[in-house]
């Protein structure tokens, strides 16, 4: 696979229904992990199996991985997403609706 052209960014549409629920309850963090897990969505076309990790998200937002890890249980909780977690690999996450 090769690498993301992160020269032209493209988010695809965000449901209004994915918003209100990032909107009050969830910390900054999370909307930023939810914009690049988006991202990943557009440039991969498929709302699963989209490998998450840490350092590509610090490729548009800095945070730390313990940051990352909570944000991504938040979206979780929240079950806007689900994540398979691999002891050693980056999470892979499936966009619900």
């Amino acid at each position: 696979m090769g690498k993301e052209n992160f020269d032209c960014l493209f988010i695809p549409a965000i449901p209004f229904g994915w918003m209100e629920k990032i909107q009050a309850p969830t910390g900054g963090a999370a909307f930023r992990v939810a914009l690049y897990i988006w991202f990943k969505k557009g440039v991969k076309k498929t709302t699963e199996n989209l490998v998450i990790s840490s350092g590509g998200v610090n490729r548009f937002y800095k945070m730390d991985k313990r940051t990352f890890s909570r944000a991504l249980h938040e979206l979780e909780d929240l079950k806007m997403i689900s994540v398979e977690r691999c002891s050693g690999k980056s999470p892979r996450v499936t966009i619900l609706n």
